[in-house]
């Protein structure tokens, strides 16, 4: 069972066609909290509540740790760039969970722009088992980089989303 994690909805988006595609029993949704206002019709099954602390990132990336679900998962799926993407991933990582990494190898190579999503792309796509590309420039990055995970192009799941 994969645990597929979102909190924004751009995150939703991009892993929507999954969950379209998924029998029920082969994920749980992992709902990280940043845009509350999708849940109207998105039922997860775990969900972290942010605590707020002096640095808003700081809240999101602890909140995430220490509230990450307990359970018998075959791997964790995080997506894009955000500081939840980052926490779940290293969650997922101090628990010797696989880590699927979906958008894997976006770069700008300039940790202050964007920022600090840059930084964030790094560093998942080093710890994930499998980076999940959008496109075979975003792939060559990786190899370049020396990325450890195996890389596969599998497209844009955000313009699948729009195409149906």
């Amino acid at each position: 069972m994969i645990l597929l994690c979102f909190g924004t909805r751009p995150e939703w988006l991009k892993i929507k066609p999954l969950v379209e595609i998924l029998e029920p029993h082969q994920y749980k949704l992992l709902f990280t909290g940043q845009h509350k206002d999708l849940l109207k019709n998105i039922k997860p099954n775990f969900r972290i509540e942010i605590h707020d602390y002096k640095n808003r990132l700081d809240s999101v990336i602890s909140s995430c740790m220490m509230q990450f679900p307990d359970g018998d998962f075959d791997g964790v799926l995080v997506q894009g760039d955000t500081a939840s993407a980052f926490a779940c991933a290293l969650a997922a990582y101090n628990r010797k969970l696989k880590i699927y990494y979906l958008e894997a190898g976006l770069r700008s190579y300039n940790l202050e722009h964007p920022y600090p999503e840059e930084a964030y792309r790094q560093m998942i796509a080093r710890i994930s088992d499998v980076n999940l590309c959008p496109t075979e420039v975003s792939k060559a990055n990786l190899v370049n980089e020396k990325v450890s995970g195996k890389s596969y192009v599998v497209g844009n799941t955000d313009l699948d989303n729009l195409l149906k």
